[in-house]
C-alpha cells in the first residue's frame, strides 16, 4: 500500500546485499495493480523470496485504501493467492501492514472455505456449520470492551491497539491468554487449546533466535493497529478442522496446516503485554514432507533502532542490528527450520 515514510524497501535491499549477497527489486503494488490482475502477479512471483511491506491504511477499513487502481479488494485477492502458494514461492516475510493483511486474509480464506463447504451439502456442510458457529460466537476483547463479535466483522482480524508503539522493543515468547468468562468462554478455550497443541510441536526461526539472544531480541516497532489475538487463535483452530475436508474440496490442500503466534511485546515497566501478535509463523505441512513456513512481523526487522531509512544513515556493518540479522535469517532458504 502507498504511504509511510520509513523507506523500508531500501533497508531491505541493504540487508539482502550485505547479509546474503543478494540483489533485489522493489515492486510498488499501487502501480502494478493497474497493470496486472492478482492471478498474473502471483504467478510472476513464483520461485522468488518476497518481503511484503507496509503503508498507512487500516486493514479493517477499506475506505483508507485510497489509490484508485489498488483498492483493498485487489490486495486481499493477491495476498490470499500468495498464502495458498507456499509450495511455489521462496521464503516470504510479511511486515507491518502486510502482517495485518496476512492475518485478515487468513480469516478470508476460512470464510471462503466455509462458504464452499456449506454449498456442497453433506459432511462438508456439517463442517462448515461447526466452524461458522464457533466463529460467529467468538469475541474480540480490548481493555475498553468488546471490539467485534464474530469472524464476519471487519474488526475481527485487526483493530486499534490500546497503546501506540514507536521504539526499539524486545520480543518476548507468546504466552496463551488467560481463561475467559462470558458467552464465548468455551469457544475461546477451544481455540487456545488448539494453539497450545501446535506450539509444542515446532519451533521456527524467530523462536530460536529469541532463545539464542542472551540479552534479548530487540526490533524496531511502530504501529497503532494490531492483529487481534482471537482472530489468529480462531484461524489456527479452523485450519486444523479444514484438514479433514481436503479430500472433498481439493484447494484446501493449499491452505496452512497451522498458524502459531510466536512473539509479543510487553511494557518495560509492568511487563504487561502490549501487542499479543507481534509475529506469526504460518506453517504448511503435507504428509511425507518437511514443514515449510511463512513469517509475519508487526515489527520492522529491516529498520535500525533509529527507525529511519537506511539512505539517511551511514551504513552499519551487517549484524550490528538484531533486526537485520533476523530478516536475513528469515529470508535465507539455506537456513533450515
Amino acid at each position: 500500500a502507498r504511504g509511510g515514510g520509513a523507506g523500508g524497501s531500501h533497508n531491505v535491499e541493504h540487508v539482502l546485499a550485505t547479509g546474503l549477497g543478494l540483489s533485489s527489486a522493489c515492486i510498488p503494488l499501487w502501480e502494478v495493480a493497474g497493470q496486472m490482475p492478482p492471478e498474473d502477479l502471483a504467478r510472476a512471483l513464483e520461485g522468488r523470496a518476497l518481503v511484503l511491506e507496509g503503508g498507512v491504511p487500516f486493514v479493517h477499513d477499506p475506505t483508507t485504501f485510497t489509490h484508485p487502481t489498488c483498492p483493498r479488494s485487489y490486495l486481499f485477492d493477491l495476498y490470499k493467492l500468495l498464502l495458498r502458494r507456499r509450495s511455489k514461492l521462496g521464503p516470504c516475510v510479511f511486515i507491518c501492514l502486510s502482517h495485518q493483511m496476512a492475518a485478515a486474509c487468513l480469516i478470508e480464506l476460512v470464510k471462503d472455505a466455509v462458504k464452499e463447504l456449506r454449498a456442497m451439502g453433506g459432511r462438508g456442510a456439517v463442517l462448515a456449520e461447526e466452524i461458522g458457529l464457533l466463529g460467529r460466537k467468538l469475541r474480540v476483547m480490548k481493555a475498553d470492551g468488546v471490539v467485534a463479535v464474530g469472524y464476519q466483522e471487519e474488526k475481527f482480524a485487526t483493530a486499534h491497539n490500546e497503546i501506540v508503539e514507536s521504539a526499539l522493543l524486545q520480543l518476548h515468547p507468546f504466552e496463551p491468554p488467560a481463561r475467559r468468562t462470558g458467552p464465548d468462554a468455551n469457544e475461546f478455550a477451544a481455540c487456545v487449546e488448539a494453539h497450545a497443541t501446535v506450539a509444542c510441536k515446532h519451533d521456527g526461526k524467530i523462536e530460536k533466535m529469541i532463545d539464542e539472544e542472551s540479552d534479548g531480541l530487540h526490533i524496531a516497532m511502530f504501529h497503532s493497529i494490531e492483529v487481534n489475538v482471537e482472530s489468529i487463535l480462531f484461524a489456527n483452530w479452523a485450519f486444523g478442522k479444514l484438514k479433514s475436508a481436503r479430500s472433498i474440496l481439493p484447494w484446501l490442500d493449499e491452505l496452512p496446516s497451522a498458524v502459531e503466534i510466536v512473539a509479543s511485546t510487553r511494557r518495560k515497566d509492568t511487563k504487561a503485554v502490549v501487542t499479543d501478535v507481534a509475529s506469526m509463523r504460518i506453517d504448511y505441512k503435507k504428509a511425507g514432507a518437511d514443514t515449510k513456513s511463512f513469517y509475519t512481523c508487526q515489527f520492522h526487522p529491516e529498520l535500525c533502532g533509529e527507525l529511519r531509512d537506511a539512505r539517511a544513515l551511514a551504513p552499519k556493518p551487517y549484524g550490528v542490528e538484531d533486526g537485520s540479522r533476523l530478516l536475513a535469517r528469515l529470508l535465507n532458504s539455506k537456513d533450515s527450520e
